[in-house]
C-alpha cells in the first residue's frame, strides 16, 4: 500500500521545465564570437596596410644603386641570439685523403658501406691496380669509427701470420721442389709447431698431407718442413718478388716496408715459413 501511495505522489509531482532552446543559445554565441574575431582581424590588417613604408638604399655596387623599400612591423629580432646554421660542403673535404679524392669513388663508397655494416674492431681494406700499382680505393675502421686518413697504410707492424704460407707455397712450386700433390708427413696438430713435429723418423708410416691440403688447412708443421727444405736464402729471394723487404712503388715511406727475414737454417726458418712468429710483418 505504501508503494502504491508513493507511485501516485510521484506521478502527480510537477515536472521540471526543459530548456530546449539552450542549444540555440550556444549556436548564437558561437556565431557572435566568429563575427568578432573576423572584425578584429580585418581591423588589424587595415592598420598594417596604412603603415608608411620605410625606404632604404643599398650600397653602390658597379657604379649603380638599387633602392629597396620594405614594410617595417614593430617587431625587432636579435639575429645574434638565433642558432647559426652549420653548412657542411661535402665537395670540399678537409682531408686530402678522403672518400671524394680517391681514384674510384664508387668502390670507396662500397668499402665504406661494408665497414659500416660489419663494424669490425679494426680493419683496413685496400684496392690496388696490379699492373700499375695505383691505389684505387681504401677504407679503415679503428676505435669504433671510420677514419678519414689511411693511418694504417704506412705501418708495417702487423703480424703477417699465415699470409706467409702463400710465400712458402709459391716458393716451393717456383723452385720445383714440391708440387701440389706431393705428400709431406704431418705429426701432431696443424695449428702447433714444435721441434718434434719437424723431426720425421725413418720409415715413417703416419698421416701425410699434400701441399694443396696443407695450404688449404693452414698446416704449420707441413709448411715448416717445406721451409726448412727450401732454406732461408731461397725464401728471402722469392719474398722480394712479392714485395717484401723493399719500398712499395706507390708513394709509401720507407718505414712502411713488409718485413720477412728468416735465417738460413734451423727452427727459426720453419717458424718464419709457417708464419708462427711475430717477426714477419706486413
Amino acid at each position: 500500500m505504501g508503494s502504491l501511495n508513493y507511485y501516485y505522489r510521484s506521478k502527480n509531482r510537477p515536472k521540471k521545465p526543459k530548456f530546449k532552446f539552450i542549444k540555440w543559445i550556444n549556436r548564437v554565441l558561437l556565431i557572435v564570437v566568429i563575427a568578432l574575431a573576423t572584425y578584429f582581424c580585418q581591423k588589424n590588417q587595415q592598420e598594417l596596410d596604412n603603415t608608411t613604408p620605410i625606404s632604404s638604399s643599398s650600397e653602390t655596387k658597379n657604379s649603380s644603386s638599387i633602392a629597396v623599400s620594405s614594410s617595417v612591423i614593430a617587431l625587432k629580432i636579435d639575429t645574434t641570439s638565433l642558432p647559426q646554421r652549420k653548412v657542411v660542403d661535402i665537395q670540399k673535404p678537409s682531408s686530402p685523403l678522403n672518400l671524394y679524392n680517391q681514384k674510384d669513388t664508387v668502390l670507396a663508397k662500397h668499402i665504406r658501406r661494408i665497414l659500416q655494416q660489419q663494424k669490425p674492431f679494426g680493419a683496413f681494406i685496400l684496392m690496388v691496380d696490379a699492373p700499375s700499382n695505383e691505389i684505387l680505393a681504401w677504407g679503415q675502421r679503428s676505435d669504433s669509427a671510420l677514419r678519414s686518413e689511411p693511418l694504417w697504410l704506412t705501418r708495417s707492424t702487423f703480424p703477417a701470420a699465415s699470409i706467409i704460407k702463400i710465400l712458402t707455397a709459391a716458393t716451393a712450386m717456383e723452385t720445383r721442389r714440391y708440387g701440389i700433390n706431393n705428400e709431406i708427413p704431418i705429426i701432431g696438430r696443424s695449428n702447433t709447431l714444435y721441434l718434434r713435429q719437424l723431426r720425421i723418423p725413418e720409415n715413417y708410416q703416419g698421416p701425410k698431407q699434400t701441399l694443396m691440403q696443407a695450404f688449404a688447412l693452414s698446416s704449420n708443421p707441413v709448411m715448416g718442413i717445406i721451409g726448412q727444405h727450401l732454406g732461408g736464402n731461397s725464401l728471402r729471394r722469392h719474398a722480394r718478388y712479392l714485395g717484401f723487404n723493399q719500398t712499395i712503388p706507390f708513394g709509401l715511406s720507407p718505414h712502411g716496408q713488409s718485413i720477412f727475414a728468416p735465417p738460413d737454417t734451423g727452427y727459426a726458418v720453419a717458424k718464419c715459413a709457417s708464419g708462427f712468429t711475430k717477426a714477419n710483418t706486413i
